[in-house]
């Protein structure tokens, strides 16, 4: 324990030279290396008469201080590193768990093979965790190789709030995919945006995971932009999942009341007549690539 009085800068002053630590906190058996606490008075700290095993780190704690204050111009200000465990833990009955500030870089970072990067709950009505850029930044930014990037839970309020004020709260980062459609497996509610290039451009397209599954199996629903051409023209004897496209398509563009199994037979050539009727295209009953665009462009 370091304690200053009478204008004292610093109660412990550790400094490493060499690559080496300034100050180095071991636990064992489930005990705490280093532990930094802001109290109104030292009378808690001194009791000698609490019993290890009752001793909790929640009782103390009642000041308005910093209990461990990390600062660096370059390099970490607070770093923690652990196998299995949480790196570093901040707790505060009222104010924040942990706080990282910087000017240039990353304010907290957390990264964990098997646990959470970065966890943070809240018992009252304030945020778990909490990410704000000033500049041009991300407020929190998730990576993962297996698994959540960035999870929000709540037993009451929302799992996550985005705000921004001059940009959008959101960014999916877009893959370079004209479809994920038997491409990409995809868990229930997930969200997805592809990139492809054609003639008239770079075109982005929002998709929905209808169905989990494997890459083969998972059913993504096309919520925004435009479905892109297969690339082969569709007419009657054919069967597939680009005809389900099709009459699903029909059924919602011109109410054609067709049965999405996937067979191209004459009662979807009709409707598929009928439609370039309608839009002033030549009239065969066969999608080909005009009346594919004509079809999946129109509300």
């Amino acid at each position: 324990m370091g304690q200053t009085r009478g204008g004292g800068i610093a109660g412990v002053l550790g400094q490493g030279r060499f690559s080496q630590f300034g100050v180095m906190g071991t636990g064992f058996e489930g005990s705490t290396g280093v532990v930094g606490v802001s109290v109104a008075n030292t009378s808690d700290l001194f009791n000698h008469n609490v019993p290890p095993g009752d001793f909790r780190l929640e009782s103390l704690g009642d000041g308005r201080g910093t209990g461990v204050l990390g600062r660096s111009a370059t390099g970490f200000g607070v770093r923690g590193i652990s196998e299995s465990n949480t790196a570093v833990v901040g707790f505060s009955t009222s104010g924040f768990g942990a706080h990282g500030d910087s000017k240039t870089n990353t304010g907290v970072v957390g990264s964990s093979e098997r646990g959470f990067g970065v966890h943070g709950i809240s018992r009252s009505d304030n945020t778990g965790v909490v990410g704000s850029s000033e500049g041009s930044g991300i407020g929190v930014h998730g990576l993962a190789a297996t698994n959540s990037g960035v999870r929000g839970s709540s037993t009451s309020g929302n799992g996550g709030v985005f705000e921004s004020e001059l940009a959008a709260p959101i960014r999916l980062i877009p893959k370079a995919l004209a479809t994920p459609e038997g491409t990409v497996r995809g868990n229930g509610g997930e969200l997805l945006v592809t990139t492809s290039h054609d003639e008239s451009g770079q075109n982005f397209a929002l998709w929905f995971c209808a169905r989990a599954g494997d890459a083969a199996s998972t059913v993504w629903a096309l919520v925004a932009g435009v479905r892109p051409y297969p690339g082969t023209v569709s007419a009657e004897g054919m069967q597939g999942t680009t005809v389900k496209h099709i009459q699903r398509q029909l059924n919602i563009v011109a109410a054609s009341g067709l049965v999405a199994d996937g067979d191209f037979g004459p009662i979807t050539k009709q409707a598929v007549a009928d439609f370039q009727t309608f839009q002033g295209l030549d009239v065969d009953g066969v999608v080909d690539s005009e009346t594919w665009d004509r079809l999946f462009e129109t509300n």
